[in-house]
């Protein structure tokens, strides 16, 4: 009686699973022009120089990460002003683009 109980409960599952990638496939498709636009403006915000830094600085820890890696905290969000890390995007006053992303990101970090 279990088993058949169990084995229809997985084929349920099985045939439920279709349905549940397609709306999570056409999500992602959604976002990603969306994701797209974001990541475009972000990177104008920022700017050319740091853009090339960041992506030198990736390149650099992600070949010593085998190695040793502490060096991953690089992704870490990080804030030169000490009176400013007490939260200064949660605050609100950070009200351009690239704040609210580095405020998403932040969120995002936490959460993990």
């Amino acid at each position: 009686m279990l088993d058949d109980h169990t084995t229809d409960s997985n084929h349920k599952k099985t045939l439920g699973i279709v349905n549940t990638l397609c709306r999570s496939h056409q999500t992602a498709v959604d976002m990603l022009d969306h994701a797209q636009i974001y990541y475009r403006n972000l990177m104008d915000q920022a700017g050319p120089r740091a853009v090339a830094k960041w992506d030198q600085d990736i390149e650099v820890i992600e070949a010593m990460r085998k190695y040793d890696i502490t060096t991953m905290d690089i992704y870490a969000a990080r804030l030169e002003d000490r009176q400013s890390a007490s939260r200064y995007l949660a605050s609100g006053t950070g009200n351009s683009l690239l704040a609210s992303w580095m405020e998403l990101s932040l969120a995002v970090e936490e959460k993990q």
